[in-house]
């Protein structure tokens, strides 16, 4: 694990990234950290759509199957307003709150990148002085190649082999980012 502030986990749908997320935010204080985690909504043994976890917050959905919209990822229609309204302004809230010493995006994909001011958001947050920790596609992609390319970010492949271990190690390096 590098020194870099910002930490952006990657590899195929079910890999586990956002178990590491998830196992992550168990090890942080609680209330120190900003952001949210996605997880399927399933029904009936079958995947219909994605949610949206605001850390201390609401659910809200992401996107379903059933929906019709203007917004659409496959075969998902995505609630852009909602996921802007009630996920991106509180992130961008806490970006002000000092009592945020951590920042997690679960996850910067196409369907969150459909919302216009995401994409300046997660750049407010990898450049503010707060460590990010996000999850992005594995899939190449303008914006995220782009990140992923930064300095000051440090990639990390999430597999089998470290799904496990990389949640305490990711902890370890938030705090002592956090004592600087």
């Amino acid at each position: 694990m590098s020194a870099k502030k910002n930490t952006l986990l990657t590899g195929p749908p079910g890999c586990g990234k956002t178990t590491v997320v998830r196992r992550l935010l168990e090890l942080l204080p609680a209330g120190v950290t900003a952001g949210f985690y996605t997880e399927e909504i399933r029904e009936g043994g079958k995947r219909t759509g994605f949610a949206a976890q605001i850390l201390g917050g609401p659910r809200i959905i992401l996107a379903r199957a059933s929906g019709t919209g203007r917004y659409r990822v496959g075969r998902y229609t995505v609630e852009v307003a909602a996921f802007e309204e009630m996920v991106l302004r509180p992130l961008a809230a806490a970006l002000k709150d000092p009592s945020k010493r951590f920042l997690v995006i679960d996850e910067i994909g196409k369907m969150e990148l459909l919302a216009p001011s995401f994409a300046e958001l997660v750049l407010a947050c990898l450049d503010g002085p707060r460590p990010l920790v996000a999850t992005v596609m594995l899939a190449p992609h303008p914006f995220v190649d782009r990140i992923k390319a930064r300095p000051d970010v440090e990639v990390i492949a999430v597999g089998v082999d470290n799904r496990d271990q990389l949640p305490i190690e990711l902890a370890g390096k938030l705090v002592g980012f956090a004592r600087c």
